[in-house]
């Protein structure tokens, strides 16, 4: 049975989102404020736990507002600190989802899995969309999960038993340098906030870094079981890196240690190409694009839900992102498993 929410209609988005609980609002007003979500908030987190996704329209276009909202439903906003994606500050808790060449669709993943934290929700709200384009492709991470389970169960049981070993080099191979992904210049400074991260690092070079990060490769979902490829290890390899240099116009590395992304098992062996392969491939047969709308948003479980974002085409496309509630991931078992206390009653 589907939540009710006064003044606002609910449903599924359709037989295959069936992840996404989708909201339209009936009175904008009434819907659009702190009241409404404050008398709300237990039935949208449960509603986030439970289906991975709750997609807001017709609330309002306004996104000062729309971060009041977010801080009704998980107050802690996280810092966005040692990222991948090229992000700007728009004013409090926001940024920029990406800003990426539009040329670049970024596959599905789950925020931040790479960090000595993530955040549990990540709430995008939309400016201005694309012409063409643009989506913010979202994903449910159980179903995937099963997925990956039937293409490489053999896989799965050795992520869950040795975690993820992310390597990254901040080189001229990389579009991100270590200065604009740390925010500081100073290396000193710059060690410290790794050691904060969990993260172990060496300079290769006086300004070549090189940091390591072992972290969970599955989680559970607390309420169905279900194992979720938590890890990003899509990303981090060698197809998508080649993509992302190339969008940015940038030199393709010739020895494998250059590599700007890379993962491997926890014990720094190799993960099959062909499973990495079947992820892609298990990605984009399950995603699902919901056309933004200016004023949208959608609340996400990133423990459940995964994103990415499609090619666009246009002048702008100003998509904005809020990462809420600070999860340990060094602190959870590499077989899975959320230890979190709910955020709702």
């Amino acid at each position: 049975m589907l939540p009710k929410l006064a003044d606002a209609e609910t449903r599924l988005w359709d037989e295959d989102g069936r992840f996404i609980l989708f909201v339209t609002a009936k009175n904008p007003d009434r819907c659009g404020s702190v009241g409404w979500f404050t008398e709300h908030r237990d039935e949208i987190l449960k509603a986030a736990d439970r289906f991975a996704v709750v997609f807001f329209r017709g609330f309002g276009p306004d996104s000062h507002r729309f971060e009041a909202l977010m801080d009704v439903l998980a107050p802690e906003p996280l810092p966005y600190l040692g990222g991948v994606s090229p992000r700007c500050h728009v004013h409090g808790s926001l940024f920029t989802a990406s800003e990426s060449p539009k040329s670049l669709a970024i596959v599905q993943h789950h925020e931040m899995s790479y960090h000595s934290y993530s955040p549990h929700y990540a709430a995008f709200y939309c400016e201005h969309p694309a012409d063409v384009g643009g989506a913010t492709s979202i994903s449910d991470g159980r179903a995937f999960g099963r997925a990956m389970e039937a293409a490489g169960g053999s896989v799965m049981d050795e992520l869950a038993e040795k975690g993820v070993l992310f390597v990254r080099n901040y080189n001229k191979f990389n579009s991100k340098s270590w200065r604009e992904t740390w925010h500081t210049s100073d290396k000193a400074e710059l060690e410290q906030k790794l050691r904060d991260a969990k993260a172990e690092w060496e300079w290769v070079d006086d300004d070549w870094l090189r940091t390591r990060q072992k972290r969970p490769g599955l989680v559970r979902d607390p309420l169905s079981g279900a194992r979720v490829v938590f890890a990003s290890i899509n990303i981090w390899q060698r197809t998508f890196s080649s993509r992302i240099s190339n969008a940015y116009s940038l030199p393709l590395w010739k020895d494998p240690d250059g590599q700007p992304y890379q993962s491997f098992f926890g014990d720094g062996t190799p993960i099959p190409e062909e499973f990495i392969e079947a992820m892609h491939l298990a990605h984009h047969a399950q995603l699902i694009n919901i056309p933004w709308q200016v004023g949208d948003f959608m609340f996400i479980d990133n423990f459940v839900g995964a994103h990415g974002k499609q090619r666009w085409e246009g002048d702008r496309r100003d998509i904005y992102v809020t990462l809420r509630h600070k999860v340990d991931i060094t602190s959870l078992p590499t077989s899975g498993g959320i230890p979190l206390a709910p955020l709702h009653g």
